[in-house]
């Protein structure tokens, strides 16, 4: 097993995930969603509709990446710790398959602001209210995100695999999404109140970990001779 083919696999699938994620969430759906107006709402969607089909597109080719990199992390790790590195990557695996019925609600909201426009009471309100539902579900599956963040921090820490401040940026980065998942639904006006809190809790710490982890898998992948050691026990 090459270990650092495996972490390069793992990098350019996470680099494909920020590329298309970004650009399909905050290119095209944050644009097209205008808040409390939903026929301006559907006016965006049936304007852009091709923009609009491709950020769906992109979102489902984001899960086909979230799997390849827990396919890769595995392979990665499990040589070093088995049952570590399987409790990490099933949360990755959940947190993807939780996901995929928020993107479907998206290929609903399509259908209701273009051709199936007649089969809805209220098209502008049920398009406004399933690309509201996806932002809002889309949160919540990152709770499951969250907790494979926080034990891929500790896989890299136990397996020595990574360097120790990018694994503390990682777990730092998982606590992040679990506060804000959390937060969101114990405390719903917080961080609508305090915008900055978001951005400090959540973007800081994902882009530092994050995006810090693809570059060091891209340029750096792993050490080998880590992997050439006797095995940390599972």
């Amino acid at each position: 097993m090459n270990p650092v083919l495996y972490a390069r696999i793992a990098g350019l699938a996470y680099l494909a995930i920020f590329i298309l994620a970004i650009g399909a969430n905050f290119g095209v759906l944050e644009g097209m969603l205008v808040r409390g107006d939903a026929a301006a709402t559907l006016a965006n969607i049936t304007a852009h509709e091709t923009g609009f089909r491709l950020a769906i597109a992109a979102l489902f080719l984001v899960l086909f990446a979230d799997l390849i990199v827990a396919w890769a992390f595995y392979v990665l790790f499990s040589p070093l710790a088995p049952k570590l590195t399987g409790l990490t990557m099933l949360f990755r695996v959940a947190y993807t398959i939780s996901h995929i019925p928020f993107v479907v609600l998206l290929v609903i909201a399509l259908r209701a602001a273009t051709s199936d426009a007649s089969l809805f009471a209220a098209p502008d309100v049920a398009a406004y209210e399933l690309i509201r539902a996806h932002s809002a579900g889309f949160t919540y599956t990152l709770l499951f995100f969250g907790v494979h963040l926080v034990l891929l921090g500790v896989l890299a820490l136990k397996t020595r695999g990574l360097p120790a401040i990018l694994a503390v940026l990682i777990t730092l980065a998982g606590v992040g999404y679990l506060l804000d998942g959390f937060g969101i639904l114990l405390v719903p006006d917080l961080f609508a109140a305090i915008p900055l809190l978001g951005v400090l809790v959540v973007i800081v710490p994902a882009l530092l970990g994050e995006g810090l982890l693809t570059l060091y898998l891209l340029i750096r992948g792993v050490d080998a001779r880590r992997w050439s050691e006797a095995p940390v026990s599972s």
